[in-house]
Order: structure tokens, then sequence, then C-alpha cells
């Protein structure tokens, strides 16, 4: 499960809460690193669903939505 962790970008976050909690200093590449994999994860989420999209219209699985035809 460590592994899994280690792409989650909350673990990060919790990781420098723990040290803040114990005692520690807080430490910034903790909450970098969560930044970046969150960021990184928008990204491929909206690159994923551009492919999709663009296929999905480019095939003619989207419609375009008409007012006439919702009678």
């Amino acid at each position: 499960m460590q592994w899994f962790a280690r792409i989650l970008p909350p673990s990060y976050v919790f990781e420098g809460m723990r040290a803040v909690v114990s005692g520690h200093a807080f430490n910034g590449a903790c909450l970098a690193a969560a930044f970046l994999l969150a960021l990184a994860y928008i990204v491929f989420a909206y690159w994923i669903f551009a492919r999709v999209f663009r296929h999905a219209v480019q095939t003619g699985l989207i419609a375009r939505y008409s007012a006439e035809t919702v009678s």
C-alpha cells in the first residue's frame, strides 16, 4: 500500500500535518509534492476529457442540442 499512498496527494498533506502535530518543523516539500501531484492529476483528467470529447464529436456520438426536438 505504500506505493499507492505515494501517488495520492492527501498522504503528503497528512505526513506534513503529522510532523507539525508531533512538534517538528513544517515541511514545505510535503505540501509542494501534494500540490504538484494534484496539478498533474487535473491536467491529466483534462487531457483525457478533451480526447474523449473530441472523439465523441468527430464520430457523431454527441449530437447538437436543438430546442425543436424536445417538444
